[in-house]
This record gives structure tokens, sequence and C-alpha cells, in this order.
């Protein structure tokens, strides 16, 4: 018998277009997604509902990517986190950075280099 479950994939990005082609593009892997469009409503989702992966945007307004992830984190702490970025980090930023997150994908980035940390992910939690 099988016992492989869906990822479920909570996408936070304050860029409707961005926001809603990666949930679509995912749902078509077979992906079970939510979104947010901001920090806040991303926590609302976290209180009800579990998550395997959370696929942040780092630059928001209101709450930014990292406090989401440390609110979300507080809620969920198994929760994966995959953090975008359109804008150039520092180094030291980068570093420090990894070391609470899966990976950092740079804006615009292809589908099939999230849909491989996704792979990743999923396959090391088996």
């Amino acid at each position: 018998m099988n016992d492989y479950k869906v990822p479920t994939i909570l996408v936070v990005d304050d860029e409707k277009n961005l926001r809603e082609s990666l949930a679509e593009l995912l749902e078509l892997e077979g992906l079970q997604v939510a979104q947010a469009q901001n920090g806040y409503v991303a926590v609302e989702k976290a209180k009800a509902n579990l998550y395997d992966i959370a696929l942040i945007d780092i630059r928001m307004p209101g709450m930014n990517g990292l406090e989401t992830l440390h609110q979300v984190r507080s809620l969920q702490p198994n929760i994966k986190a995959i953090m975008m970025t359109g804008h150039p980090m520092e180094e030291h930023t980068k570093n420090s950075l990894l070391t609470g997150i899966y990976g950092i994908l740079y804006k615009p980035f292809p589908i099939t280099k999230l849909l491989a940390m996704i792979q990743q992910i999923t396959c090391a939690a088996v």
C-alpha cells in the first residue's frame, strides 16, 4: 500500500499575478495549494490548516517574509520554507537566512527549479 501524502503548500506573495500563477502551476502538478496575499493572512491560514511547505516572498508590505515565516513557524514548527525575492541580497543576509530555510528562489525563476525543491523536500520527509 502506498502511504504517499500529497504535499500542501502555502504560497505567500503580495504580487497577485505571481501568486495565482504559482498556485495554478503547482495545482496542475497535483499539489494542494493555498494562497495568502500578505503575512497576516498567511498566519491566519496557518492557524486553521497544516501545511508541509511555505513559499514566501521576502519583501511584502506590512509583515515582511521573514516575520511571516517566524510567526507561521511558531504555529507549525515542522513547516519547510522556501523564500522568494526579486531583489539582490548581501552575502551575510543570505547566509543567515539560509540557516532557517530550505532555499531561496530569485524572481523570475523557472517553475522546474521550484518543483525540484518541492520534490527534494517531500522525498527527504519520507
